[in-house]
This record gives structure tokens, sequence and C-alpha cells, in this order.
């Protein structure tokens, strides 16, 4: 799957979709960790959004159409790993 993350607030760009296979943790790409604003999974996919790498520390729960802006969740840059 794919999982759209971008640095700034309301999708803005620079943007990613970050692919991962489902049911298995996967770090966010070096470039992007702690640096995310937004994040937007598919329809009808669950992702766990993760502090810390290998989806450890505190997380949030995120469905479609996701967060448009992180820190209404206290989670702006802070993303660096993610379960589907």
């Amino acid at each position: 799957g794919q999982l759209l993350l971008c640095v700034n607030a309301n999708f803005g760009a620079p943007c990613t979709n970050a692919l991962y296979l489902s049911g298995t943790c996967t770090n966010v790409p070096v470039n992007f960790q702690d640096n995310v604003s937004a994040v937007q999974p598919v329809q009808g996919v669950v992702c766990t959004l993760f502090a810390n790498v290998n989806c450890g520390g505190q997380n949030i729960i995120s469905i479609n159409p996701g967060y448009s802006n992180l820190a209404a969740q206290g989670f702006n840059d802070r993303l660096t790993s993610y379960l589907c």
C-alpha cells in the first residue's frame, strides 16, 4: 500500500507516497522523519502512526481522509514510523 505524507499542513509540498507492506512496521523515509505535518491513508485502511522508529513510542490512529494538520493531534513533526 501507500501512505501520503506531506511536510506542510493542508497537504502542502513536499509530499511523498510512502510504500508499505500491510501489517509490517515501516520507517518513514529519512528526509520525512520528524518532518511530517499531514498524512492520508487510502480509503478503507487504518494506520497507526508512531513517534519512534520501528513502531515505538507515542502513537495515534489515522484513517482516510487522514489529518491535514498533525499539530491538532499534538503530532506535528513527530512521525517516524507507521503500521497499516
